[in-house]
């Protein structure tokens, strides 16, 4: 497996618990219709990367170092890393980089000094007096070094939908299908009541006695009487049931699509990454409910901070705001950085939590000592982000004490004589050797915490004056071991004439050192050299590299060293001409590849 220690020394004390992985390539789809193209400058557009154009002065995400194209995803380097771009021209190592204004995509070499117009992308690590495909140091946010980035906060939302476009007319009517079969005749209706019997016809005449002879025959019966009256017709029948429907008519042609609504209009801005916490001006008390106040209205004289129970999301973070104050390197506890929400906002405020958290029923209070940032507005919508120091690891054991020198012979006693002078005193016997040094105790568990470093203030009494025209030694590792460390007015400081203790132990094993790459805020003036070099076991390295005169960043991507377990590494500094500037912000970074 691979390891990468990256370890960078910011123009602000902010701790980054994240350090080591904190940097790397970015996944990202490819824009189906333009798409991207390898060694080229991308941006985002709707969540896709696009190849980024010459009006695009800022909002750059990074260098395509694979994948590029309309389809699939493209690996994105954005940050710490060295990566291959296009040049539209000639280049010099050590120059700021940023977006060209003549070829898509391409880099552009911005000179000496941090560019103000476009985003500054990094620092030149070849110089060419062609254009060509050159390598990039990439530096998040190199124009302003010494000012922390909080993480980009989510995408914005995505607008809602346009109104539906206007029903197309409707289609013709199908054809009327064919009648169904007539239905079945309905039942006969019941016969009608038979009319009366008709009068019996007149009895014949009686027939003339006969004699007294045989009876005569019957006399015919008489014919029948008249038919009576038909009766009246019978209801009629029920109704047959209903034939069968006839098959539906053809559906009639779609009527031709509305016109698309017009877009929505853009989602607002996400929130940045941390809780969410609005500022309020009142120095004492319940900030109110998704709120935070300062205990003094003069932010550098700031000593604690009041935080409520529930953010501005209703999500109630007191066990979390509990543990801040619980690491044992009580010197300083963590890092708080206040953050405004806006993504153009500039308002950042970093404290050093000092002691335990104090809890109030509906709120925290935070004892802190103020870094850096200005008071915000009342009601400012911020984000707040912690950083655990690490515990503070075990005291290693003392080491023992060297035997003391035998002691001197006594000086031979001079001759008594008369009023004779006294004899003199016999030498001090030889110091003892001095007892073998302890070994080092371990490192706590912690991340490491990257630091700054500054050129320190002072009289020509103070301990540092010694160093203006020598060398210094600049921290790297984790503050822990700074703790008597002085840096101008800051305390704890992040240098000193010390080596010991300002030094960083690697742990891992063997490895390789490269790449370097260091720069300052402002530039060091004409006629001063700052000469910034890789020391390893209190002795330099081939890494190193110079500032000088109007120039503000140098970079060594051509040397490296051996790096094993227990090897002790830090930065130096030597001006080698002219007088350093006072507090002179900046930073170095070096990797370590295991």
């Amino acid at each position: 497996m691979t390891w990468r220690l990256r370890v960078l020394v910011l123009g602000m004390v902010l701790a980054l618990l994240s350090a080591v992985s904190g940097y790397a390539q970015s996944p990202v789809p490819n824009d189906p219709t333009t798409g991207t193209m390898l060694n080229r400058l991308a941006k985002l557009t709707g969540g896709n990367a696009i190849l980024a154009t010459t009006a695009d002065a800022f909002n750059i995400f990074g260098i395509v170092v694979s994948g590029a194209g309309t389809t699939g995803t493209a690996q994105i380097a954005t940050g710490m890393l060295t990566a291959l771009c296009v040049f539209d021209g000639a280049t010099t190592a050590g120059h700021f980089v940023q977006s060209s204004a003549i070829s898509n995509g391409a880099c552009h070499d911005a000179g000496a000094t941090p560019p103000v117009a476009r985003q500054c992308l990094g620092t030149v690590s070849e110089t060419h007096a062609v254009p060509g495909t050159y390598t990039v140091l990439l530096l998040p946010n190199c124009g302003t070094p010494g000012t922390p980035v909080g993480p980009t906060g989510p995408g914005g939302a995505t607008g809602p939908t346009g109104p539906t476009g206007p029903t197309g007319p409707t289609g013709a009517n199908g054809a009327t299908g064919p009648t169904g079969p007539t239905g079945p005749t309905g039942p006969t209706g019941p016969t009608g009541a038979t009319g009366p019997t008709g009068a019996t016809g007149a009895t014949g005449p009686a027939g003339a006695t006969g004699p007294a002879g045989a009876t005569g025959a019957a006399g015919a019966t008489g014919s029948d009487g008249p038919t009576g009256p038909t009766g009246p017709t019978g209801p009629n029948g029920a109704v047959g049931a209903t034939g069968a429907t006839g098959p539906v008519g053809a559906t009639g042609a779609t009527g031709a699509t509305g016109a698309t609504g017009p877009t929505g209009p853009t989602g607002t801005q996400g929130d940045e990454g941390g809780l969410r916490f609005n500022f309020n001006t009142a120095t004492s008390g319940d900030p109110g409910t998704g709120k935070f106040l300062y205990d003094n209205a003069t932010i550098a004289s700031v000593a604690n901070i009041n935080i409520n129970y529930t953010d501005q999301n209703s999500v109630d973070q007191h066990a979390y705001e509990a543990i801040w104050g619980d690491s044992t390197t009580t010197a300083i506890r963590g890092f708080l950085l206040f953050k405004d929400n806006n993504n153009s906002g500039t308002t950042v405020n970093v404290f050093k939590i000092t002691g335990a958290i104090a809890d109030h029923t509906t709120y925290k209070a935070v004892p802190v000592s103020y870094v850096s940032g200005s008071l915000p507005s009342n009601n400012l919508a911020m984000v707040v982000n912690f950083a655990r120091t690490g515990d503070l690891g075990a005291t290693g054991p003392t080491g023992a004490t060297g035997s003391t020198g035998p002691t001197g012979a006594t000086g031979p006693t001079g001759a008594t004589g008369a009023g004779g002078a006294a004899g003199a005193t016999g030498p001090t016997g030889p110091t003892g050797p001095t007892g073998p040094t302890g070994a080092t105790g371990s490192a706590g568990s912690s991340a490491y915490i990257l630091q700054q470093f500054c050129w320190p203030g002072g009289t020509t009494t103070s301990a540092w004056a010694q160093n203006n025209t020598t060398a210094e030694f600049i921290a790297l590792g984790p503050e822990l071991s700074l703790a008597s460390a002085t840096c101008g007015t800051a305390s704890p400081g992040l240098q000193s004439a010390t080596e010991t203790l300002v030094q960083w132990t690697a742990t891992k094993g063997s490895g390789t050192g490269q790449n370097l790459a260091c720069w300052l805020a402002t530039a060091p003036g004409v006629g001063n050299n700052n000469v910034y070099t890789v020391r390893q076991n209190e002795g330099n390295t081939t890494l190193t590299c110079t500032i000088s005169g109007t120039a503000k960043s140098c970079t060594d991507t051509s040397h490296t060293f051996s790096v094993s377990a227990g090897d002790r590494l830090n930065f130096g500094r030597t001006v080698t001409s002219g007088t350093p500037t006072l507090s002179q912000a900046g930073g170095c970074v070096f990797e370590v590849v295991y």
